[in-house]
């Protein structure tokens, strides 16, 4: 939980949270071992906003984070501003059955609102920064100091200010709050535990059993750890200030193991709490109880609150600041205001870009205020903070919200919400279905009180019994969206010499199937990434693309695998850290360049949504207005009331424009105004006319990265060529025992039965075949632009003509592996007759021309060619590739396509990867080409209109009833079990492509 950014930020910024002082349950990193749930992005859209849910069944509580930036579309004027709310209450029931039924832990502490939560902020400096507690701003946090809101000041190396991260302070009135409820207003009506100072404590905690001291705070002389005085409901004034631990870390590649660190403060503070116990309670304690000889385990009874002991180290490069909160009324804000441009963000002419702050006056307001660096700066930053962290906050989240739902709804034709503000004002709670909470603030609960006004932010925004669906959408759009985030590193490649060396420091801007398992870009995945973010984001998608290419060496190979920095590493096996030079990957990244081009710059759907986007930069405009006046009004009345009429008729007249805009949309979306169907559904193949008709900015692109589009191209071509130039071969498989080939991306996927220097691969020729034809057009289309320099058009006009030849070479390649008796297309390896013929040592699996035979798997290869679109609508092939898609005893099952035939022999056996699940990635293929083949027309055109219809319906069926039972999506599904996920989870990387195959959008047109 935590923002991750799509630039090189000064700092990172997570969240972390514990209840009780055992280390084993704090949560900082989305890991499959954590139990937790709900995990991810409800609503994100793509830039600077996202809303993400966790439930966390071992801490009983269930948590939300809103995130919103300056996201302004100018960089000159981009801030880079963000401000972050973390809040959360108890989950009534969920908390782990190993937990209650621990022996020091009293039964009663589950569920119960006051139980005290340690919520982390983890702020780390990039590069050689360093971060300072300003103590002028922030008062006395050391020791016993009482403390206030916490400032930290980020500068750069040479002493520069890069910003300020602004923490309120807000536990006092949390616990405020939750001590005034009445009794039964607590999920369960109880108090948080027996009173230390009674001789009726819980018989089953021997260290309450025979207490007999009263407070024991009072005995904690440093007061930086302690165990709750559980007959209250609310903790002493020193433990509700924002503690802080300011650190440096020699190593600034270890900075991201926040989670190692806070394992080890709440460790050591739990400790220290306990020893403090001991030495009052007196050395007999000490000899009856077995508690000191396992602290770890009276850790778990929960009544112990971890504190950190608030230190300061010069020049630190992390600091974590902790609020201890009620659990069942949570809450951690901040923001980073930035106060002057690093020296990386410097124009052309070498002078500090963007002084002005053109689009943040109130950052600048803000950074010259606080550049006094004095106390006499505190009021003006914390009414500033204040109001940037405040009501105005969760009215700007409401209203992305129902951006980000609008922009949903227009691309993948999911059914409308209710109104989003009347859905706030529901008390209905949407927990279980992982949808982002979106909160929101009016007069009346601001003039209600806190108890009020926190209850009022906490509910839920939940769609309609029949958006399910729609929520799920969002779901796997946000999380898709919301992965993308930049990478920087040195990767290790195998040189010619066979030693693994550093790369130079690279820079990926890339999607992440997998946060807790996979934190890192793949090649293939990334295609597939970009299909669904190309549709969503066009902008985006053209930033990513761009990224890729650019990781390319001189030669135009692209890693499959960009390993880049210690936290990716820390992921990845050893033995699959090092990239090989010779190793491809399918070239999945060209999928998405079509599907980019055809809708960059184009499509009134893509025009509404840069519209809202306009509009939200001139509410946040105002937004800040309104702070800036606010923090320099001293408290003037009559200042403040001219401010908040300019606030509300700013808002009144962008809300008129959101109507406005809402209406055209509708009407459009009825009516199918003449020359939208294309734009808002689905996008035409790229033939050369499509090409032709792309707008002003696709072309812009499609030239400047025609050059390493076309260098990676021909490095695919020449690297993967098979024996005697013949066909193609994936590389990367030593000679030897067949078992997988992971350069395909379908790793334990049967091949021949035994890796030869002879094979060719099927799936492999098909792709370069694609490839060739699309790149034929791409060339043909540049030479053809009249806006294209001129060297480029002709450069790109002889292209043409050798790729036209590849493309013919390749297409008669893929013949050579039909077999007309299976009826389905085979690689060409070895057969399992001859294998014990190499196992003899009469054949030399090293030779490159072995006389070797059709080895045929029916499942995703042996159709490849079909999954491309290489098979014509009248060739008389089809009808026998269609036939294993048809039937349910082979590829076809109740959710999509099997991955592997259920009639092989090597069906769900080994490893049972690729033999047999589900995938959606290539059932997303499937539906591809069976659409535009029933399109076509032809004898077939019935039959595969029927197979993507099953198949569509079939995979989201599995894909939404796992998400409603798990909250989350998978990296497959077993269709043997019912369609259960399996795999890999969260995982909302290609999964995510079930948002373009929903039933309801073929009826609107808007699936491919």
């Amino acid at each position: 939980m935590g923002i991750k950014t799509a630039d090189i930020p000064a700092v990172e910024v997570s969240v972390a949270w514990v209840q009780g002082g055992s280390e084993r349950y704090l949560r900082h990193q989305a890991k499959n071992e954590d139990g937790t749930s709900n995990w991810g992005w409800g609503r994100h859209d793509g830039r600077g906003f996202g809303v993400s849910n966790i439930t966390d069944r071992h801490n009983n509580f269930a948590g939300t984070m809103a995130y919103m930036a300056d996201n302004a579309e100018d960089a000159a004027t981009r801030s880079g501003a963000w401000t972050m709310a973390f809040e959360g209450s108890c989950a009534p029931g969920k908390v782990a059955a190993h937990r209650l039924k621990s022996r020091t832990a009293p039964a009663n502490m589950a569920g119960d609102m006051a139980s005290p939560l340690s919520i982390f902020l983890a702020v780390t400096a990039r590069g050689k920064g360093t971060i300072e507690v300003d103590d002028a701003l922030t008062g006395p946090w050391r020791g016993t100091g009482a403390g206030g809101d916490v400032y930290l000041r980020v500068k750069q190396h040479d002493g520069m200010a890069e910003g300020l991260i602004v923490v309120p302070s807000m536990a006092k009135s949390l616990w405020n709050a939750v001590a005034g409820m009445r009794p039964g207003s607590s999920p369960d009506n109880s108090t948080w535990a027996a009173d230390l100072g009674t001789r009726g404590a819980s018989p089953a905690d021997p260290l309450l059993k025979s207490h007999r001291y009263a407070p024991l705070w009072s005995t904690l002389s440093n007061r930086d750890s302690f165990i709750a005085e559980t007959s209250k409901r609310a903790l002493p004034a020193w433990a509700q200030r924002l503690h802080v631990k300011a650190l440096h870390l020699t190593s600034s590649s270890e900075l991201w193991r926040i989670q190692d660190q806070l394992r080890e403060e709440v460790r050591s503070s739990s400790r220290r709490a306990l020893y403090s116990f001991r030495d009052a309670a007196g050395p007999e304690e000490d000899e009856r109880s077995s508690v000191w000889r396992d602290p770890g385990s009276y850790s778990r009874a929960t009544r112990i609150v971890p504190v950190l002991n608030s230190t300061a180290r010069p020049s630190a490069n992390m600091v974590l600041v902790q609020a201890v909160v009620p659990a069942c009324n949570a809450a951690l804000h901040a923001a980073w205001l930035p106060v002057k441009r690093s020296s990386r963000d410097k124009g052309e002419d070498g002078e500090q870009a963007g002084q002005a702050w053109g689009a943040e006056p109130a950052h600048a307001a803000i950074a010259a205020a606080l550049a006094k660096e004095s106390a006499a700066a505190l009021p003006t930053a914390q009414a500033a903070s204040r109001a940037l962290l405040g009501p105005s906050f969760w009215r700007r989240v409401a209203s992305r919200a129902r951006g980000v739902d609008e922009r949903v709804r227009q691309v993948f034709g999911t059914a409308p919400d209710d109104d989003v503000a009347q859905a706030l004002r529901s008390n209905r709670n949407n927990s279980s279905n992982g949808e982002g909470e979106v909160k929101e603030d009016d007069a009346e609960s601001e003039q209600a009180g806190p108890r009020r006004r926190r209850a009022t932010r906490g509910r839920r925004l939940r769609s309609s019994a029949d958006g399910s669906k729609a929520a799920m959408v969002r779901y796997a759009v946000g999380n898709l969206a919301g992965s993308v985030t930049l990478y920087t590193g040195r990767q290790y490649v195998r040189g010619e010499d066979g030693e693994a060396k550093r790369s130079d420091p690279m820079r990926l801007l890339t999607g992440c199937p997998s946060r807790s398992l996979f934190p890192r870009g793949f090649f293939w995945d990334e295609g597939f990434h970009q299909l669904l973010l190309a549709r969503y984001d066009p902008r985006r998608s053209a930033d990513v693309l761009s990224s890729w290419f650019r990781t390319a060496d001189e030669t135009g190979w692209i890693a499959r695998e960009q390993i880049l920095g210690p936290e990716a590493e820390s992921r990845v096996p050893h033995q699959f850290r090092v990239q090989r030079r010779d190793v491809a990957n399918p070239p999945t990244p060209l999928l998405a360049i079509q599907e980019m081009l055809q809708r960059l710059g184009k499509g009134s759907e893509v025009a509404r949504w840069e519209a809202f986007r306009g509009r939200e930069a001139r509410r946040w405009q105002a937004e800040f207005e309104f702070v800036q006046a606010v923090a320099f009004a001293s408290g003037d009345a009559e200042t403040i009331g001219a401010a908040e009429a300019t606030l509300k008729a700013a808002l009144v007249a962008i809300a008129n424009e959101d109507g406005a805009a809402a209406e055209a949309a509708e009407a459009e979306l009825v009516v199918g105004a003449d020359g939208e169907a294309a734009a808002v559904g689905a996008a035409k193949p790229v033939g050369e006319s499509a090409l032709d008709g792309l707008s002003a900015e696709a072309q812009q692109w499609v030239v400047a990265h025609y050059e390493p589009i076309t260098r990676y191209y021909r490095w695919l071509r020449e690297s993967q060529r098979g024996p005697n130039g013949r066909g193609f071969q994936w590389k990367g498989d030593k000679p030897g025992d067949g078992g997988h080939t992971f350069a395909s991306g379908l790793d334990d996927y049967p091949r021949g039965s035994w890796h030869t220097a002879s094979d060719r691969h099927v799936d492999l020729t098909a792709w370069v075949a694609w490839a060739a034809g699309l790149m034929r057009r791409m060339a043909g289309a540049i030479g053809r632009l009249e806006s294209a320099p001129k060297t480029v058009a002709a450069a790109a006009a002889k292209d043409a003509l050798e790729f036209a030849h590849d493309e013919a070479a390749a297409l008669a390649a893929v013949d050579d592996h039909w077999n007309e008796e299976e009826g389905v297309f085979c690689d060409i390896a070895l057969p399992q007759s001859q294998r014990r013929e190499v196992e003899k040592g009469r054949i030399d699996p090293a030779d490159d021309s072995l006389p070797l035979g059709h080895v045929c798997h029916e499942g995703y290869v042996s159709v490849f060619p079909l999954l491309l679109g290489l098979v014509r609508s009248d060739s008389p092939r089809l009808p026998r590739l269609l036939a294993p898609l048809l039937d349910g005893k082979r590829m076809l099952s109740p959710s999509g396509l099997r991955s592997l035939s259920k009639s092989s022999p090597l069906f769900m056996t080994g490893e049972n990867y690729w033999r047999g699940k589900v995938w959606a990635n290539i059932n997303f293929l499937a539906v591809k080409a069976l659409d535009e083949l029933a399109a076509q027309g032809g004898p077939s055109a019935d039959d595969c209109a029927a197979v993507a219809r099953r198949i569509r319906h079939g995979m989201s069926l599995a894909v939404h009833r796992e998400w409603e039972r798990t909250s989350t999506l998978w990296e497959n599904y077993d269709a043997e079990a019912g369609g259960r996920g399996a795999g890999t989870h969260p995982f909302t990387g290609w999964t995510a492509l079930v948002a373009a195959m929903m039933p309801e959008q073929r009826s609107e047109g808007r699936t491919e």
